[in-house]
């Protein structure tokens, strides 16, 4: 009976892996990581909204997506949280993942210490928004 078992876990952990790969052969790598310049457009403005968290935030609610689920909502408001305060805020990385821009920061606080956070941002309404965050 444990054999049985055993063999139907491994069944059902191959359909998952074989859903996965199709899944990842069918996207034609959209969601691979593309460097993004510091200096472009779409990564300063990114650094200016995530600036602008630092200074106030509970203005996180203003810049994320329309219809943001409150999970990403709640990932973008604790974001805004470890970042408040910041005296410095640096990139540190940047790249596109399809659609959507993940930019990574090192916040340096009055303390001395430091906040390593990223945002992922995107396009809408041709204003650049948030979709999430985390560590």
């Amino acid at each position: 009976m444990g054999s049985l078992k055993l063999k139907v876990l491994i069944g059902i952990g191959c359909a998952i892996v074989l859903v996965l790969v199709a899944l990842l052969v069918r996207s034609g790598g959209r969601y691979r990581a593309k460097d993004a310049s510091a200096e472009s457009e779409p990564v300063q403005r990114s650094l200016e909204i995530i600036r602008a968290l630092a200074q106030d935030p509970a203005s996180a609610s203003a810049c994320m997506v329309a219809g943001a689920n409150r999970q990403a909502q709640a990932s973008v408001e604790e974001a805004a949280r470890r970042v408040s305060g910041a005296t410095a805020i640096e990139l540190k990385q940047a790249a596109w993942f399809g659609d959507y821009l993940r930019v990574e920061v090192t916040c340096t606080r009055a303390d001395g210490g430091a906040v390593e956070q990223y945002f992922l941002f995107r396009e809408e309404g041709g204003k650049l928004r948030a979709t999430g965050a985390g560590t």
